[in-house]
């Protein structure tokens, strides 16, 4: 004989247990299928990588300013055959800059070739609003370390006495950095690209 009762078929242990675990999977914001229920909050790819040698540097120059320390982030520039104009001044400004607490930037990702570098770097703090603002800075390798140029985000002045051939290697990196930009536009949280 039949029940009337519209609860008595899931009366069996096993098929109570399978009701239970849907309705907990459906509150915890999953479809039955097991991916995420669309009306849950999207996740974006994750952003870190692991810092490259050059990446590294330029993350200890930015601890170093954060900290005020700028003498030991002055170490971290490139030296040259004749001073940059304003390398000084320049880390100074940044420095002035990141004790701000409305402006911060972050290290994205780097590519290194040799004893040159590039290094991609988000000004994601303006004025206490987040934003993308993605940089390439450009590094070279002397006695061992890397270290930023004269002027960051430019390979090409005179007074780093460059030849041809490393002007070259500089614009590979470049050409990699206007490439990997884009990718990493659509990869941060917020970004709406």
């Amino acid at each position: 004989m039949r029940s009337n009762n519209p609860f008595s078929r899931w009366a069996c242990p096993a098929r109570l247990a399978v009701l239970i675990t849907l309705l907990l999977c459906i509150s915890a914001g999953f479809s039955i299928a097991g991916t995420p229920n669309p009306s849950s909050k999207p996740t974006t790819k994750p952003t870190t990588r692991p810092l490259t040698p050059a990446g590294q540097a330029v993350q200890q120059f930015h601890n170093l300013l954060k900290a005020n320390q700028r003498e030991a982030a002055g170490k971290l520039i490139a030296t040259s055959p004749t001073p940059v104009r304003d390398a000084a001044r320049r880390v100074k400004r940044l420095a002035d800059a990141m004790a701000n607490p409305t402006w911060d930037f972050s290290v994205l990702d780097g590519n290194e070739s040799g004893d040159i570098a590039v290094v991609l770097i988000n000004d994601y703090l303006k004025d206490g609003r987040k934003t993308i603002d993605i940089k390439p800075w450009y590094l070279v390798r002397q006695e061992g370390q890397w270290r930023l140029l004269g002027k960051y985000t430019d390979f090409e002045l005179a007074e780093y006495g460059f030849d041809k051939a490393r002007i070259e290697e500089f614009r590979k990196l470049e050409t990699w950095s206007e490439r990997r930009t884009p990718e990493l536009r659509r990869e941060q949280p917020d970004c709406g690209c």
